[in-house]
């Protein structure tokens, strides 16, 4: 049975709040290796927010080196898809081409130098960045579509769920 992500919108002082209150309760309900499984089991709108947060989150952080490497790559196919839905047309060529070299990008154990792919991956990092800046990133554009689908993401009024951080 798919676990109910929805929270109380009263529990969140805005829609940014709601990616971590979302894995907080996936992480109430399932051990952690299991979690990342269940973001793939999620309505759309709910596992876009998820893997949109993570991967702008991660390339943020530490480039998509580090989104590949700390998702243990599960998210990759859903990255396209995700940025769809929300709208986030521009950031689709960057995000396929993600997708595209993800096989043949080393695994962070492995050396990297010399790898046309691992090169590559790299170089998207700065057209990530070029892509957010002065413009809504995808953390954005998710927030963006959660106010325009609240019915996905938020509980009936008076209704109870789980509870927000």
């Amino acid at each position: 049975m798919p676990i109910d992500c929805r929270v109380e919108r009263s529990a969140l002082e805005d829609e940014y709040e709601l990616a971590p209150a979302i894995w907080e309760v996936l992480y109430e309900q399932a051990e952690p290796e299991e979690v990342a499984g269940l973001v793939r089991t999620l309505p759309a709108g709910q596992r876009a927010l998820m893997v949109l947060f993570e991967v702008q989150t991660q390339v943020d952080n530490g480039g998509f080196f580090q989104f590949l490497d700390n998702t243990e790559r599960v998210y990759v196919g859903d990255l396209v898809e995700a940025a769809r839905l929300v709208g986030a047309d521009r950031f689709i060529p960057l995000l396929q081409r993600v997708v595209d070299l993800e096989p043949d990008v080393p695994p962070w154990d492995a050396d990297r130098e010399g790898s046309a792919a691992a090169d590559e991956l790299g170089a998207l990092d700065d057209a990530f960045f070029e892509l957010c800046r002065g413009e809504q990133d995808l953390c954005d554009l998710a927030v963006a579509y959660v106010r325009t689908h609240p019915d996905e993401f938020f509980l009936p009024a008076g209704a109870t769920g789980p509870p927000a951080p």
